[in-house]
């Protein structure tokens, strides 16, 4: 074991043990089974899952943890009643929330919400594009039916020009980048910093330039919560602290994160994802309308049948109780 994750080990462990027993929310003993992503910005659940401070607030609760690589997967199986809890962008989010006739949810937190920050329209390093207009009728790569792809439909929209649009997976993108078989990529973080790092790519923009926002939240199944009401509310006291720890210690977040990726990132990536990164203690109006927002996207695209009631899915009765 190497002496930096015996470091980062000591460090979880003291985070679970600090003034455990007065910080219990319940004692009742339970298994959550909780949804994440890999290599994903819902940087949150990898801190999360390294420190495991959820033990503070629900010393009883057997906590399983179910890895997807993207937000379809966390969706299957939250409506297949496998999974309890997910941390998922917000465009799979509202998909599960226009799902109400096969398994009702509610969005209860933020994991993390930026201003386009970890977003971004990559081109190989020597390409001659310039600018976003000279992608126009160009071939972009994206995943369809994520955030990724309601940023580039608000850039065609603003720009005036049309993308020709591709369904490919991050990894099978980058790929087909370096080769030419695409002009551009549009993927999240960490996936256009590591074409950065490794010299083969170039960031064209960011959602910065077009002040889009993006968020990743935590949905919990309604039937669960109900049943599991301290359980959810132990949990978003968690996340509360996890985000604190993130803000304080940026560096020791990324170190966390970098082991729980298996060191397959490079942890300079890592650090400048986290940067850009904001971790909100609530669930404001602006959050809601960016789901509102990616609810248009999805019934405008025909990628839902029914446009959820936004208002009354997001739930913050949990968050209020934990304060």
């Amino acid at each position: 074991m190497s002496t930096r994750l015996v470091a980062l080990l000591t460090i979880c462990a003291s985070l679970v043990a600090v003034s455990a027993k007065a910080q219990v929310v319940t004692d009742q003993k339970a298994t959550l089974v909780v949804g994440h992503q890999l290599f994903t910005p819902s940087w949150t659940s990898d801190v999360m899952r390294m420190t495991k401070i959820y033990k503070k607030y629900l010393p009883n609760v057997e906590v399983d943890w179910f890895s997807g690589l993207y937000g379809p997967v966390l969706v299957n199986n939250m409506i297949a009643r496998k999974v309890h809890m997910a941390y998922i962008g917000d465009v799979p989010a509202v998909v599960l929330a226009s799902k109400k006739a096969s398994v009702e949810t509610n969005f209860v937190g933020l994991c993390q919400s930026d201003k386009g920050a970890s977003i971004a329209i990559l081109v190989r390093k020597d390409s001659t594009i310039q600018s976003v207009r000279d992608l126009d009728g160009k071939r972009v790569a994206t995943g369809f039916g994520s955030f990724m792809h309601r940023f580039l439909e608000v850039v065609q929209t603003r720009e005036k020009i049309k993308f020709d649009l591709v369904n490919q997976p991050p990894e099978v993108a980058l790929t087909n980048l370096e080769a030419g078989r695409i002009d551009a990529d549009g993927h999240p973080a960490p996936h256009f910093g590591v074409a950065v790092h490794k010299g083969t790519g170039r960031v064209l923009t960011t959602g910065s330039a077009y002040d889009f926002q993006l968020i990743c939240g935590i949905v919990v199944n309604k039937e669960y919560a109900s049943q599991h009401p301290k359980v959810i509310e132990g949990w978003l006291k968690a996340e509360a602290e996890v985000h604190e720890f993130i803000r304080s210690q940026p560096d020791k977040a990324a170190e966390l994160i970098f082991e729980a990726w298996e060191r397959k990132i490079p942890i300079e990536v890592i650090r400048r994802d986290l940067e850009g990164a904001l971790y909100p203690d609530e669930i404001t109006a602006e959050h809601v309308q960016t789901l509102k927002s990616a609810s248009d996207f999805l019934f405008r695209n025909k990628l839902i049948d029914v446009q959820p009631d936004i208002e009354s899915w997001v739930d913050t009765r949990y968050l209020r109780a934990g304060r």
